[in-house]
């Protein structure tokens, strides 16, 4: 029988990251405030270059990964667990590290 991945708290994903992509790097928060239609919570971008994400509005944690999110709930990217506190999202080249408190 295969075993399910846990899912995730959204207070074990909370604060602040770094995403790093071929143009440079910038500062997102991951916000435990929830977005009021769809199951995700709010992004907020602190500093820095993420043209890569520019429809992002939200995020919600995944068993496998961070998913970021549009103002209508999709998908803009997908960012695969790769280590405690990296994510890659491979096909678009972005990494999401978090940034210790």
């Amino acid at each position: 029988m295969a075993s399910m991945l846990p899912l995730p708290s959204p207070q074990s994903l909370s604060g602040e990251w770094q995403l790093s992509s071929a143009e440079g790097e910038c500062q997102l928060e991951f916000m435990l405030s929830p977005n009021s239609r769809f199951r995700d919570f709010q992004l907020d971008r602190k500093a820095g270059q993420c043209s890569a994400i520019d429809e992002a509005t939200g995020w919600r944690p995944t068993p496998d990964g961070i998913t970021l999110t549009d103002s209508n709930g999709g998908r803009v990217a997908f960012f695969a667990r790769d280590g405690k506190a990296h994510y890659v999202a491979r096909q678009q080249q972005l990494a999401l590290t978090r940034v210790p408190s």
